[in-house]
């Protein structure tokens, strides 16, 4: 279902397509994906203490040095 949904040309179509996917997933899923942090910190290697934050936001600068 996937496959076809990734060579699907109509927008509209592989947008019900992907729906309808995740709704398959939703009931069979034996877990609820929550709070997913996504880690998006870049810095230089003589940087360190720098906490990106627990959840979803809350960076911490203060620990920082060079």
């Amino acid at each position: 279902m996937t496959e076809a949904a990734v060579l699907e040309k109509d927008a509209d179509k592989r947008e019900s397509m992907y729906r309808e996917i995740q709704r398959k997933h939703q009931q069979t899923s034996p877990f609820a994906p929550m709070f997913q942090r996504i880690i998006q910190d870049a810095m230089r290697d003589n940087v360190n203490g720098f906490l990106g934050g627990g959840a979803v936001h809350d960076a911490t600068y203060w620990t920082v040095t060079k």
